[in-house]
């Protein structure tokens, strides 16, 4: 319940920046946080070793890489 009450605070927070990126990368921190609850660390150890081949493979390109599934 806390990392709701504080992804909620993150939000209100930052709620009116100019970037457009910044709705992905919300979205992208809160399912982190759901994974963290839930799933557990086995399951985001795989997940950070197939973002870092996705970063390693997709150099450039800026937030393509979090499409590539």
């Amino acid at each position: 319940m806390k990392i709701f009450i504080f992804t909620f605070h993150f939000y209100k927070t930052y709620k009116y920046e100019k970037n457009k990126d910044y709705k992905y990368i919300l979205l992208i921190y809160f399912v982190f946080l759901l994974l963290v609850d839930y799933v557990g660390a086995v399951f985001l150890v795989s997940l950070f070793v197939i973002l870092v081949f996705a970063i390693v493979l997709q150099s450039s390109k800026n937030l393509n890489i979090f499409f590539v599934f």
